[in-house]
C-alpha cells in the first residue's frame, strides 16, 4: 500500500521547497552581483591609480631639468644677490611652462635659496626643509619622495627630490625642487623635486 500524505503535510512540504528554492536563487543572483561588482571596482580602481599615478609623476623631470641649468651651478660655485636673482627669474620662467606650483633650490641644510614664488607672501625663500623624508633621501644620494602636509603651505602634497652639481665645485649639496598642488582643490597634490649638489 502507497502511504498518503495529508495535505496540511503536503502544502508545508511544497511552502518550505518553495522557501528553500527561493533563498537559494537570492543568494546565487546576488553572488554574482557581488562579484560583477567587484569587478568592476577592480578596473576602475587599475584606471584612478594609473591616472593618479601620471599626476604623481608628471612633474619630476623638473629637479634633473633644474639641476643641470647653468644658473644653478653658477649659484653653487658662487652665491651672489645677483645670481639669486637670476636663478629666481629662471625657475618663475620654467614652472610657468611646466604648470607646476612652485619650483626651488635648496642649499646642503634645506634652506631655499631661490624659487619660482620668492615674489609670494607665502614664498619658499629662506623656509628650510631639511627635516622632511625627501631632503633626507635625496642628501644621501638618493631619490626623495614623500607625500605629506606642507611645512608652509598646510596643505596635502607630494614632494620629489634628487641631487645636482657643479663640477668645480667642492663637496656639498644644494637642491632643486618643484612641487604641483592644486590650489583649493579637494585633492590636492605636490610634485617636488629637490636636487642635492655634490
Amino acid at each position: 500500500m502507497i502511504p498518503t500524505i495529508k495535505p496540511s503535510l503536503a502544502a508545508l512540504l511544497a511552502i518550505t521547497s518553495l522557501a528553500t528554492l527561493t533563498w537559494s536563487t537570492h543568494a546565487w543572483v546576488q553572488q554574482r552581483q557581488l562579484d560583477e561588482l567587484h569587478r568592476t571596482l577592480d578596473s576602475r580602481a587599475e584606471l584612478y591609480a594609473a591616472s593618479i599615478g601620471g599626476a604623481l609623476n608628471k612633474y619630476e623631470f623638473l629637479p634633473l631639468a633644474v639641476a643641470q641649468s647653468e644658473a644653478v651651478a653658477q649659484l653653487i660655485e658662487q652665491p651672489t644677490a645677483g645670481k639669486v636673482s637670476e636663478l629666481n627669474a629662471y625657475l618663475v620662467d620654467i614652472n610657468r611652462r611646466a604648470g607646476a606650483f612652485a619650483v626651488y633650490v635648496l642649499d646642503a641644510n634645506g634652506t631655499t635659496l631661490a624659487s619660482s614664488n620668492w615674489q609670494d607672501r607665502s614664498s619658499y625663500v629662506g623656509v628650510n626643509y631639511g627635516f622632511r623624508p625627501y631632503f633626507k633621501n635625496a642628501i644621501a644620494g638618493g631619490i626623495g619622495r614623500f607625500y605629506g602636509i606642507g611645512a608652509s603651505t598646510f596643505e596635502a602634497s607630494r614632494s620629489c627630490a634628487t641631487g645636482a652639481s657643479s663640477a668645480s665645485w667642492p663637496p656639498r649639496s644644494t637642491w632643486t625642487g618643484s612641487s604641483n598642488r592644486g590650489a583649493r582643490r579637494a585633492r590636492a597634490n605636490r610634485s617636488g623635486s629637490r636636487t642635492p649638489t655634490a
